[in-house]
């Protein structure tokens, strides 16, 4: 997911994302035994710290999207205003 996120593929994060999701679904679906807890709590821990690296990029990518849009939009309005007839005074 890091990889694809780092690479602006948003298609494949979600794609992996929802194949986590099931992951997860699967893993907590019944109780784990005792012996397994802590396992299981290092690895909660390290998908936590996962998803703060992926909502960084995420966060970046917004920033980056946000930036875009403004460009365009800015790029809208000129071209506009210069293809538009001008009114007689």
């Amino acid at each position: 997911m890091l990889v694809a996120a780092g690479q602006n593929d948003w298609d494949a994060v979600l794609s992996y994302e929802n194949r986590r999701r099931l992951i997860i679904q699967h893993t907590f679906a019944s109780s784990p035994a005792l012996s397994e807890l802590s396992n299981l709590a290092s690895c909660i821990e390290e998908i936590l710290g996962l998803d703060r690296k992926l909502i960084a990029l995420a966060e970046g990518a917004r920033t980056g999207f946000a930036d875009q849009l403004i460009v365009l939009r800015t790029s809208k309005k000129a071209v506009k205003a210069y293809t538009s007839p001008t009114t007689a005074r």
